[in-house]
């Protein structure tokens, strides 16, 4: 299952390109990153990034889903502003 969690380490991790740095943003350890994109990766079914000891790149999916979630994201908070603001018909 897709989570808020999932979202939130697949965005920064294609930021970033760091586990480490991600961990650091979410304040949560390598190893809960690693599992959240691993989770994703096989509720996906596809590679989303490739990575090595010293490198982590976005997979062309990786770049889709990355697109789709940050635009996604960001409608989602476009949203949440409009509901917050007051209106008179309301």
């Amino acid at each position: 299952m897709i989570t808020e969690t999932s979202v939130r380490c697949l965005l920064s991790l294609a930021e970033t390109l760091s586990f480490t740095k991600t961990a650091r943003q979410l304040f949560t350890t390598q190893q809960a990153v690693s599992q959240q994109i691993a989770r994703l990766e096989e509720d996906l079914g596809t590679r989303l990034f490739f990575r090595d000891n010293r490198l982590v790149v976005l997979t062309e999916h990786g770049e889709m889903v990355y697109r789709f979630f940050y635009e996604t994201t960001a409608k989602f908070q476009e949203l949440q502003a409009l509901l917050n603001t007051p209106h008179a018909s309301c």
